[in-house]
């Protein structure tokens, strides 16, 4: 009997690993993904569970195929594209007799050509013998997404969820292959027989929401799913609502609800990145619409915060590694640098959108060009609605200029208009404080802190109390 192979995170890499994870993270950011590549296949065979190091292989090497030429090209000694013949008899005989073994040298193989039935059928086959049962799925739902036509392998994976009782996904993959082959009895009568089972698994457990029986239908996946609630769902309830959207979403990758479900499914997992990537296609698909342009542009944002704060975290344990360093320096720039970009550009679309004034402002006061973001400022406080915090950040853009009276008249407009003690005023005090104390106005100073010091102690995690309470 093989040991199991659990699913791991990033967090429990060993050190070289994660050190090689970061970097090739920072490379997906600069766009090299054919170094990504490299990168991420010597962390997937060292960390055959890593199943998110995987995902992102593949996304990797489809990638750094288009752009090859069809020969393929060599980088680091491993061969980016030139198509693979699939699994040799090699190959499939190390499977049989080592199948730990048999994944590096198939990963290997899936760089040159990512979608391969044959290769993605060999590593299902040494995932499952492993008990690696995320990975297993991945793999056909490869060769799903990738080669529907390929109807054995995928008579293969409804099996594969059946056996796991997952028989709404089960139906999805028998319809698939109706779709592709009218004639395949055997996957109408599952398709049918599965949702049957669907049904009745889900009119005996909780429904996503917590509240209502999910009733299974012969109507769209996606539809059910837009009728259940989004909000206070379970990290296992969301990750079978993002399963069942991406089964959806598979029939029919046209469909902008889909993508926006999808979406929104991987914001609520926090994975970002992917986030980022279906709320973009929701934009494709809905021909224009600014909101989800908005949020595709927020995740990206907050992907990269992700892959800054990784390389933060890292820093702190090796502070001393100059190159972990340079990563993050060069992974900060980048990122301001295409929030900037993003930024011009849907200004240039929205000339009149105060909002969009007021984020390239802060887009251009982040990467220190503090004259750029004066005349965007201003023209963002005609917006009443987000008026007091674009004072304060112009407040603290003309500080960053050195001209403190002018920062002090902004912040000090912002504090009038605000009638409650909340967020944004306790930090228009906290900066009018630090600006008195720059201009060497004592009182106003402590005058200022104390205001704060009174709603709340803790403020600036403690920073507000330390300072009234030393002036005493």
């Amino acid at each position: 009997m093989l040991d199991s192979i659990p699913d791991i995170t990033d967090k429990d890499l060993e050190h070289n690993n994660r050190q090689l994870w970061l970097k090739a993270l920072t490379a997906i950011q600069q766009n090299n993904e054919a170094y990504a590549v490299n990168l991420i296949l010597t962390v997937v065979v060292n960390n055959p569970g890593f199943l998110k190091a995987r995902v992102t292989l593949r996304k990797c090497a489809d990638i750094a195929l288009g752009e090859r030429s069809e020969g393929g090209s060599k980088f680091l000694g491993i061969t980016i594209g030139g198509g693979s013949k699939g699994a040799s008899s090699k190959l499939k005989s190390l499977a049989k007799k080592d199948p730990l073994a048999s994944l590096a040298e198939i990963e290997k193989e899936l760089v040159k050509d990512p979608h391969n039935p044959e290769l993605n059928e060999l590593l299902y086959s040494s995932s499952a013998l492993l008990g690696m049962n995320s990975t297993a799925e991945f793999a056909l739902e490869t060769v799903r997404q990738h080669a529907p036509e390929n109807t054995k392998i995928l008579h293969k994976l409804a099996g594969f969820y059946i056996s796991s009782q997952k028989f709404a996904e089960a139906a999805a993959v028998y319809q698939t292959i109706a779709k592709n082959n009218p004639s395949d009895s055997a996957a109408v009568k599952g398709e049918k027989d599965c949702m049957a089972k669907a049904s009745m698994q889900a009119s005996t457990e909780t429904s996503l929401d917590g509240t209502v029986n999910l009733k299974m239908r012969d109507d769209s996946l996606r539809v059910e799913l837009e009728q259940q609630s989004r909000t206070g769902l379970t990290q296992d309830q969301l990750f079978l609502r993002r399963d069942q959207l991406i089964a959806s979403y598979n029939e029919n990758q046209q469909d902008l609800g889909t993508a926006k479900s999808l979406a929104e499914t991987y914001e609520q997992l926090d994975n970002f990145s992917d986030a980022h990537s279906f709320y973009s296609w929701a934009y494709q698909l809905s021909e224009g619409d600014k909101t989800l342009q908005s949020k595709a542009h927020e995740m990206k944002s907050r992907a990269d915060q992700d892959v800054i704060l990784q390389l933060e975290t890292a820093l702190a344990a090796d502070p001393g590694n100059a190159e972990l360093l340079a990563q993050l320096e060069q992974t900060k720039t980048l990122s301001a640098q295409q929030n900037l970009d993003d930024y011009e550009a849907r200004v240039e679309e929205n000339p009149t959108d105060g909002t969009l004034r007021y984020e390239l402002g802060k887009a251009y006061y982040t990467a220190g060009r503090f004259g750029d973001a004066i005349p965007h400022l201003q023209q963002a406080k005609n917006n009443p609605a987000i008026e007091t915090k674009v004072l304060l950040l112009l407040g603290q853009t003309f500080d960053a200029k050195g001209m403190t009276d002018m920062a002090i008249d902004q912040l000090n407009t912002a504090k009038a208009k605000i009638p409650v003690m909340d967020g944004t005023k306790k930090e228009t005090l906290y900066q009018l404080a630090l600006l008195h104390e720059k201009a060497g106005n004592k009182e106003l100073y402590i005058e200022h802190l104390k205001e704060v010091y009174s709603a709340d102690y803790n403020y600036r995690d403690g920073d507000v109390a330390r300072r009234v309470e030393s002036s005493y």
